[in-house]
């Protein structure tokens, strides 16, 4: 007998079928979901409604983000590059910037976890 060349079966034991949503992790159709998702409710650094006009960015960077309260007492977001991340970093969320071509960056999109914001970080890439 001869495997069908309709199903494959993945590292987990599980089968996927043409109909099956399983994809290799990054694959651009789990990438678009992903990022549908993300996006369900807009950008959530920019105005209600607004998106990012994307010809006022010259590049896209991932930034993680701790809390830091201040003198006064109020507690604040404060983002750093990744590279400064340590394992035991308590970090409260992974953002998305903008870099302006006019200077300076803008806060697109504040993500849960790294691999959220490294994925909508590619999406934004491509669409500058």
């Amino acid at each position: 007998m001869f495997p069908s060349h309709d199903k494959q079966t993945v590292s987990n034991d599980l089968t996927a079928t043409s109909v099956s949503t399983l994809e290799p992790e990054g694959s651009p159709k789990n990438d678009n979901v992903l990022i549908r998702d993300i996006l369900a409710n807009g950008w959530n650094c920019m105005p209600k409604e607004l998106e990012p006009v994307w010809t006022d960015y010259d590049g896209i960077e991932v930034m993680f983000c701790i809390e830091h309260q201040n003198q006064g007492g109020d507690i604040t977001l404060e983002p750093f590059l990744e590279s400064n991340l340590k394992e035991d970093t308590p970090v409260k969320c992974w953002s998305v910037f903008g870099h302006c071509i006019d200077g300076g960056s803008e806060c697109l999109h504040d993500c849960k976890t790294q691999h959220e914001a490294n994925t909508l970080a590619k999406y934004c890439e491509r669409m500058i």
